[in-house]
């Protein structure tokens, strides 16, 4: 049986913004454990759409994996498939489908299956399924048609030992490329999961969707495992944890980082966490172990906002985070949100002031945009506030008010817009620097040969932005500190 599974493009505005699909190569080693050989993988950033229609149509199922923003394009390529072959099986998965199963199938003709929620033995299921001839009756976390009928099955419980879990397939998605994408800023990056999961409510994440409210663990010697693998077959030298909240549980931290310094492999890291889990020595033994970056959400500087968003941190707890990570010798990075309830030009005024008090080495400024599968959505559609037929997905977050953005009874969606855009341009010089010369022929050359010839356009305008902004002294330094 032949698998292809289709990666879309993340957003119209920055198509070749990505990652390495961790999820994706999870799935192909999982069920290569289980014996399945034949798979074939296409990325919407470097493939034109008809060819991966084309090349995908001769599989037997074809897997799409979407976030919101990239539910567009796979959708138009399962349809151009299925004018090609319409026996083909097409699976999508992810957060969107996860929290839209049934409208998902309703509305778009060309998708068959949706796998809701953890993938692996989810997918298994389904697949023997298909080779046996057997219907998806017993088959947990799935939505399917049967009989011009929309049946949705019970929901799949979660993998409760996850070093279980093979390690992604890197060969399959492609781990060289994605180490090239990222070689200008003068490291040789990969991403990894060290947990799954998130037990804080934000009513703005969609981890919970895929995840539910958990959090479960990897043991350290299992991610250190990962580690070198990434060194020894990739020369990797630096890691960006993808987890949601990383060091949630303090001496797991503590026994990670004492794993890596064991095992003494000359990598740098990064990860993400939350200001009320961290402490001064925790992060100092993070320094120790390598971590160079860390990165928060702040959300905003108003208390009452960050509540209504349910984001339960004090705006102690982000001072003192901030400043311990500064004193350790951390670099850091806050998420911020424009538009969050009861937003105001003072309440973005003080979330100003506090970015100017605690001063991170870098500011993500973000439109708070209202995901399917988060609290409130549905009312949200119920009452108009928003129009679904008319949002453009592929344009979520990214200065699109037409997208699942809601005013506030202070300010409209044409004002949010506006606000992120100046509170973006004032702090812009909060920024990792991101040009480093150590690897750039490399990187040049693999920029030219794999992006769409389409976006070439694109890519050059990049590419003289950052030469005007060229810092020579940083360019030319050991210290390239841009890994998100």
């Amino acid at each position: 049986m032949k698998i292809a599974f289709v990666c879309p493009i993340a957003s119209k505005f920055n198509p070749d913004m990505m990652i390495e699909p961790l999820s994706v190569g999870y799935l192909v080693s999982y069920l290569k454990s289980k014996g399945y050989k034949d798979f074939e993988l296409y990325f919407g950033a470097f493939t034109p759409e008809e060819e991966i229609a084309e090349k995908s149509s001769k599989a037997d199922i074809v897997g799409f994996t979407t976030a919101s923003s990239m539910v567009t394009q796979g959708i138009r390529i399962a349809d151009m498939i299925k004018k090609i072959n319409p026996n083909v099986i097409t699976v999508i998965g992810g957060a969107h489908a996860t929290a839209l199963p049934e409208k998902t199938l309703r509305e778009c003709p060309p998708i068959d299956i949706v796998v809701r929620g953890e993938a692996e033995h989810t997918f298994h299921e389904l697949i023997q399924a298909i080779e046996n001839g057997k219907d998806f009756s017993d088959i947990r976390g799935v939505t399917y048609r049967k009989n011009e009928k929309i049946v949705t099955n019970p929901a799949r419980e979660l993998i409760e030992d996850i070093d279980e879990i093979p390690y992604p397939d890197r060969e399959f998605i492609q781990q060289r490329m994605f180490v090239k994408k990222n070689l200008k800023i003068g490291k040789k990056i990969a991403w990894m999961m060290a947990t799954r999961g998130c037990p804080f409510i934000c009513n703005f994440c969609t981890s919970k969707v895929v995840w539910k409210i958990s959090y479960r663990k990897r043991s350290p010697k299992n991610i250190v495992g990962e580690i070198k693998e990434l060194v020894d077959n990739y020369g990797v030298n630096h890691i960006n944890f993808a987890d949601d909240t990383m060091t949630i549980d303090k001496q797991w931290t503590f026994d990670l980082c004492k794993e890596i310094r064991r095992a003494n492999l000359g990598i740098t890291w990064s990860c993400n966490s939350q200001t009320s889990v961290v402490t001064r020595d925790m992060l100092y033994a993070m320094r120790k172990a390598g971590c160079e970056q860390i990165w928060f959400g702040v959300e905003s500087g108003n208390k009452k906002i960050r509540w209504a968003m349910e984001k339960f941190i004090t705006t102690e707890s982000i001072i003192n985070a901030f400043e311990w990570a500064h004193e350790a010798g951390l670099k850091t990075r806050a998420y911020m949100i424009i538009g969050g309830p009861g937003e105001s030009y003072d309440t973005i005024k003080e979330s100003e002031e506090l970015m100017e008090k605690i001063k991170p080495t870098a500011i993500s400024w973000t439109i708070n945009t209202m995901l399917p599968g988060l609290k409130g959505y549905d009312e949200a559609v119920k009452k108009g506030l928003i129009e679904e037929d008319k949002i453009d997905w592929s344009g979520v977050g990214f200065r699109n008010i037409h997208s699942a953005v809601l005013p506030t009874e202070h300010l409209s969606k044409e004002d949010i817009l506006s606000e992120w855009e100046r509170v973006s341009e004032k702090f812009k010089n909060y920024q990792f620097y991101d040009f480093h010369f150590r690897y750039m022929p490399e990187y040049l050359l693999y920029r030219f040969m794999t992006t769409n010839v389409k976006q070439y356009p694109l890519m050059t305008k990049k590419l003289l932005s950052h030469i005007k902004k060229i810092d020579i002294r940083k360019s030319l330094s050991k210290d390239a500190t841009s890994y998100a």
